[in-house]
Order: structure tokens, then sequence, then C-alpha cells
């Protein structure tokens, strides 16, 4: 005698959701299982920092102003500080070893004048009879460090790295006119992209009040060895915008920052 029991498609279909749902759920509870077994484990946890920064000040040694409060100056945006903006990754080797790569983007530029006060003109007009400089640039950096642990959540970390740079840099002096009915001659200067390659040393000290944070201070020298084209080579006399003591050339090949950030580690 045998027994036949009758499903409707009904309850199949409602079984078949069921299952459909009860394996869903078991995965996500095996990969949330595994996820949080990893991170507690002491071999993959906070090994990993993703970092916003930003380039408080930059002292270029040049004569480029390192806040916008010089006189006999109008500058491009209304900011007090001309800093820099970017991001960092930092993986822990060892206990003793870091690893940071950056990105950082900084763009600025200043109009300068020699008048005793400053004309009432329309920009259009106005503009042309004053000095332009301009510096944007990419950097791009790979820096190894030693960390120095200090306390419990202080410690100090130094290093030294590859630097590599996309720029572009312009210097526009008002045109002078020659005596005689000669044309006007510009000593504008202007290059586009030329790649700097140097190196970045840092020395750093990060607080870090729980381990998925860390805030950080860093002083950041950059300079560069090679420059595979002269940033203004139509130009024969070196640049000097301004005429302090033991300034270099515009623009010049170092930039010392200090920057400033937050990290969430994972």
């Amino acid at each position: 005698m045998y027994l036949v029991v009758l499903t409707s498609p009904c309850v199949l279909a409602q079984a078949s959701i069921f299952n459909l749902i009860y394996s869903n759920t078991a995965m996500k509870f095996f990969t949330f299982s595994l996820l949080l077994f990893l991170i507690q484990s002491t071999s993959f946890a906070q090994r990993n920092s993703f970092r916003y920064q930003t380039g408080l000040a930059h002292c270029f040694f040049d004569g480029t102003p390192i806040v916008n409060s010089a006189n006999k100056v109008i500058f491009g945006e209304s900011q007090y500080l001309n800093r820099s903006n970017g991001f960092q990754y930092q993986r822990i080797l060892d206990n003793s070893s870091r690893l940071q790569i950056d990105v950082l983007s900084y763009n600025h530029y200043y109009r300068t004048y020699n008048f005793e006060n400053l004309p009432a003109l329309p920009d259009s007009i106005l503009f042309p009879m004053l000095t332009f400089t301009e510096r944007k640039y990419v950097d791009f950096q790979f820096c190894f460090l030693r960390h120095k642990p200090i306390n419990k959540i202080l410690a100090f970390q130094y290093g030294i790295g590859a630097s590599f740079r996309f720029a572009t840099y312009r210097y526009a002096p008002p045109p002078t006119v020659e005596p005689g009915p000669g044309p006007v001659l510009s000593d504008n200067a202007y290059s586009l992209n030329p790649v700097d390659i140097g190196a970045n040393v840092r020395g750093e000290l990060t607080y870090t009040p729980v381990k998925w944070l860390t805030l950080f201070s860093q002083v950041n020298l950059v300079s560069q060895f090679f420059r595979f084209e002269d940033p203004f080579y139509r130009t024969i006399i070196p640049l000097t915008p301004a005429t302090k003591p033991l300034q270099l050339n515009f623009p010049s090949r170092f930039d010392l920052s200090l920057r400033v950030g937050v990290g969430f580690n994972i």
C-alpha cells in the first residue's frame, strides 16, 4: 500500500522561497562571521589606513607667498592659506615599518603690482598691468617609514621615498614698450606639465585614540632632482619675482609643507 501526498504548486513555491531565504541568511551569517574573525585576528586587523590630508602651508623658497596677507598682492582666492589637499594610503609592514603612498594637489595663483595705490580700473584693463604668477601640480609620493611608539596612543614616524610631480607654471610680467615704433615686448613664460622626479623626506606625529582612527601632523620636504624639461625653456634670464635674501629662482626645486589629516584604519 502506497501513500501518495499531493502538494500544490503554491506550497512548492513557498518552500523554494523559504530555502532560498534560508540559504542566503546562512551565507550572510557565514560571511559576517568570517569578516569578524579576520578583523579580530592580530594578523589582519588595522594593517591598512586610508587618510585624508591637507597641506596647511607650503614654502617654496622662491618668493611665493605662504599666506594670503602680503601687501601689493592680489590673490586668486579668498582663503588665508595657500593649502593643498590629497589622500594617503598607509600599510603596516611590520611593528617598526610603514609604507605610505600619497596623492596631493596644489593650485594657486596671484598678481603683484608696484603702484603706490591700486588704480580703480576694470579687471580687463588692470590685470594686464600686473605680474601674474601661477603654480599648480599633482604630486605622487612613495615613502618607507620607521615607526617609533611614544606610548600606547602616540607615535613618531620618519622616512624617505620617491616623488613624482606633474606641474604647470606661469610667470607673466606686464609687457614693456621699447622706444620708437617697435613692437610691444612680453616676457610671458609658460610651461605645461613638466615632469619632476625627486625625493621626499618626512617626519610625522600620530595620535590613535582608538584602533580604527588616527589623527596625524606631518612635516614634508620635497626636492626635485631631475626635470624632463626646463619649466621655462623660452626664458633666458632666470625668473626672480621677488628679491628676498637667499631666494631661489621661480619655480624652485624645493617644497616644504606642514600637513595634518585623519586616517581610518581597517
